[in-house]
């Protein structure tokens, strides 16, 4: 299946077609509390040091992709090697090695560390050298015309398939600091950037041709697949799985997934705010798993079994899990600080970032 535009697809850190990474890189089970990155995983190397010209394996990653670019997600090396640290070998299809920066202005954080040229449709490799100060890959997106089987599209806030109504809808491009003890870490978001609203009423709507759609996101929001009949669902916040520091807090939990049963083809989401609380929804990009094309296609389909989903949340657990208002992070489900070890187990059918921290139950539902 292709498409006739670009689009951007998710490559988690686990797939060994399209990441080839050093043996000198750890490559075991994570600690299985910790809350995850993309599909719970990174992959990090150790403490690195300049490869000898002789070694059997001085590559920290090869990237094997088909499309016309690629960017890396993770964490930034740190800065303990010196100035050193801060730049890496690029090396593109066997070509003329060239030297890279993280363009990180205060090492470590958590941010697209990469960004390849623009290059013809096609097979490419990507390989990184002389790589210091211990970076971490989380996971890749692949600009591409053709869609790649079983992995999930990802779309930014920004994205023009996006349409916002109301007029409390601001953008922001500053980043937030994730706590997770022991560590703490900054957090760019995907795009450099953010959609947030206090606002009761405000709503988007995003139209799809796929399924396993998910959204991450907070406070009490109305979610309406194919304009149907509406199915009401009480979110509680699950505080033993919340972490709090100086007002910084960490939740990971997807806050809507369209239901299993949604047929690949053609969807209408509508998200609305229902409740606020002095608290900003904040909203950051969409994934979901494209049928017959990655693209929205502005249209609904007829044929769609009609659903809709009320989500809220209490007012009073979230505001005992939140110190000084800060709402939940959407980004926030990609980040642990420096995993050392890459997990070897199966996705999940729904590949969100976000884990844990929200118990659902559902009161009523109607199906039309």
């Amino acid at each position: 299946m292709s498409a006739s535009l670009p689009f951007s697809f998710i490559i988690d850190d686990t797939l060994e077609e399209f990441f080839k990474f050093s043996s000198d890189l750890n490559i075991s089970a994570p600690l299985s509390n910790l809350t995850g990155n993309y599909n719970k995983t990174a992959t990090e190397g150790q403490i690195f040091r300049v490869v000898p010209e002789d070694a059997d394996d001085p590559v920290f990653v090869e990237i094997i992709f088909n499309g016309t670019s690629v960017a890396v997600f993770g964490e930034t090396a740190t800065s303990d090697d010196g100035p050193l640290s801060e730049n890496f070998t690029v090396t593109i299809d066997g070509g003329e090695p060239y030297m890279s920066t993280y363009d990180d202005p205060s090492p470590p954080s958590y941010r697209q560390w990469f960004q390849s040229p623009i290059l013809s449709e096609g097979s490419h490799t990507i390989a990184f050298t002389n790589v210091l100060g211990s970076p971490s890959i989380d996971f890749a997106v692949i600009n591409t015309t053709n869609a790649i089987h079983q992995q999930s599209v990802i779309v930014d806030d920004s994205n023009a398939l996006i349409s916002y109504t109301g007029a409390g809808w601001t953008t922001a491009n500053t980043s937030f600091l994730l706590f997770q003890p022991p560590l703490t870490s900054k957090v760019v978001p995907y795009g450099n950037s953010s959609h947030l609203t206090a606002e009761v009423g405000d709503s988007f709507s995003f139209n799809f041709t796929g399924s396993e759609l998910t959204v991450p996101g907070s406070l009490g929001v109305r979610f309406a697949l194919d304009g149907g009949a509406p199915q009401d669902v009480e979110m509680t916040v699950d505080t033993a799985q919340v972490k709090s520091t100086d007002g910084q807090t960490q939740l990971n939990t997807p806050f809507f997934q369209s239901p299993s049963n949604t047929a690949p083809g053609s969807h209408n989401l509508v998200v609305e705010v229902t409740q606020a609380q002095n608290l900003s929804f904040i909203f950051d990009y969409i994934t979901y798993v494209p049928s017959t094309s990655p693209a929205g296609t502005g249209t609904d389909d007829t044929s769609a079994t009609p659903w809709m989903l009320r989500h809220k949340l209490h007012p009073t657990a979230i505001a005992a899990s939140i110190l000084g208002g800060l709402t939940f992070l959407l980004l926030a489900g990609y980040l642990y600080r420096c995993i050392r070890r890459r997990k070897q187990q199966s996705r999940n059918n729904f590949p969100y970032p976000f884990q844990n921290g929200v118990d659902s139950t559902s009161e009523t539902g109607r199906m039309a």
